[in-house]
């Protein structure tokens, strides 16, 4: 045989020859245990989340738990029957529902041309009103079926009404619930004694962040619930409460006060008061001063308003002094020397547990023929910010704006001895 043709015979390898090396394989997410990476989950945002998600099977498995924890927590949901048909779905899985801890309950925009062709049917069950009085009717089928999507959410307390931030400004005309109206159904689901509350907010705001001139239609507000034993046993546990008075109308301050007399348990109140007329600014704050209130608040917030009574703010303030730990009051106007009055007061009751306080805007009209005067700080320093660091530790932000406005901030403890000293510094100035 020929050396060619025995070239192309069998080949055999060289014993002493080496097999390739392999490169070993990197390990990635997938090869993590599920505790670690459910650890990781939780440190990204929602959207990045949801990408890790999709990478495969096993990360989508393993990252569930914080998904549903993070995307449930807060649901944005209307009365409407197509967002009840979600929130039933929702209810009925338990591991998802026991995660929902709160709900921004909107009004649906329908449009004008809609409504008066008569092509919006809110998918065969529309919410029943008596049109004679302009009032939802209950008890209505509607409003059961509410009750049991919401029972289902075990863990659900928190609740804030609010016009959609889709749309800057339009009319409740152009709704099939208004504003008002969501109120009425939120106030008979608890009444019903099968969903709980911890915090509620009125949210009359705007998409640009804007006060929308609304209020709560008085005469489209059924006050049965406040004397339901049901419902004060719902209420008794509420802890946050936000309102915005846009009118001055007597009656609503009166009704939110009913309102707040319900709730003992009550910690945090921010309420924006009506800021051209005394008299419902008058009834909240002289009635929140009064010893009849059974709650004693750790936060409270009054914004905007113009009290008469010359020391009912004072009054309010001695209510809650051994509670409050915060304290923001922002462009009210008090008659007389009634501001000074506080400031005063603050020097004679201490505060001990205050934080943190913010005043904005503070203002009164004690000047010549009622002129209005604002807060400043007449001997202001750094040297006197820096001694009042020093000594608690804290954070003094003194900006006295051009106009009618002045910024004074502390964050920080002490906050009530801050609070007694201010009365050496404050003057009123036009």
């Amino acid at each position: 045989m020929s050396a060619r043709n025995q070239s192309k015979g069998p080949c055999v390898q060289n014993p002493t020859a080496q097999p390739p090396l392999s490169r070993p394989s990197t390990p990635g997410l997938s090869d993590l245990p599920p505790e670690l990476m459910a650890e990781i989950a939780s440190n990204l945002d929602l959207m990045d989340l949801k990408n890790l998600r999709l990478v495969s099977h096993y990360l989508n498995e393993s990252t569930n738990y914080v998904f549903v924890k993070e995307a449930f927590e807060t649901l944005c949901t209307d009365f409407s029957t197509n967002s009840l048909d979600r929130i039933l779905n929702i209810s009925d899985r338990p591991d998802i529902a026991i995660h929902v801890k709160q709900l921004h309950i909107w009004i649906p925009f329908i449009s004008l041309a809609i409504l008066t062709q008569g092509r919006f049917t809110d998918g065969g069950l529309p919410w029943r009103r008596d049109y004679d009085i302009g009032r939802l009717v209950f008890p209505q089928r509607k409003a059961r079926l509410w009750e049991d999507a919401l029972a289902g959410l075990v863990n659900c307390s928190c609740f804030r009404l609010e016009r959609p931030r889709s749309r800057s400004a339009f009319d409740d005309e152009n709704h099939i619930l208004s504003l008002t109206d969501n109120h009425v159904i939120m106030m008979n689901l608890l009444a019903s004694g099968r969903v709980g509350v911890e915090k509620y907010s009125l949210n009359w705001v705007r998409g640009d962040g804007k006060v929308y001139k609304h209020w709560l239609r008085m005469y489209e507000l059924d006050r049965r619930h406040l004397g339901s034993p049901t419902f004060a046993k719902a209420w008794a546990n509420l802890r946050e409460f936000t309102h915005n008075m846009e009118r001055d109308c007597e009656a609503e301050a009166e009704y939110i006060v009913d309102l707040l007399s319900l709730a003992p348990k009550l910690q945090s109140l921010d309420l924006g008061l009506p800021s051209k007329e005394a008299e419902a600014t008058d009834i909240v704050i002289a009635r929140l001063g009064s010893s009849k209130i059974p709650f004693r608040l750790q936060k409270l917030s009054l914004r905007r308003g113009i009290c008469s009574f010359e020391h009912a703010l004072s009054k309010l303030l001695k209510c809650h002094s051994a509670t409050l730990t915060s304290l923001k009051l922002e462009d009210l106007c008090l008659t007389g020397d009634a501001l000074l009055g506080v400031f005063q007061f603050f020097h004679e009751h201490r505060f001990p547990a205050v934080e943190d306080f913010n005043f904005n805007g503070l203002a009164d009209r004690g000047g010549p023929d009622g002129a209005t005067r604002v807060v400043r700080l007449t001997t202001f320093t750094q040297g006197y910010a820096k001694r009042i660091i020093e000594r608690t530790g804290g954070l003094l932000v003194y900006y006295p704006q051009p106009g009618p406005r002045a910024i004074l901030y502390y964050s920080g403890p002490g906050g009530g001895e801050v609070l007694a000293s201010l009365h050496e510094q404050v003057a009123m100035r036009p």
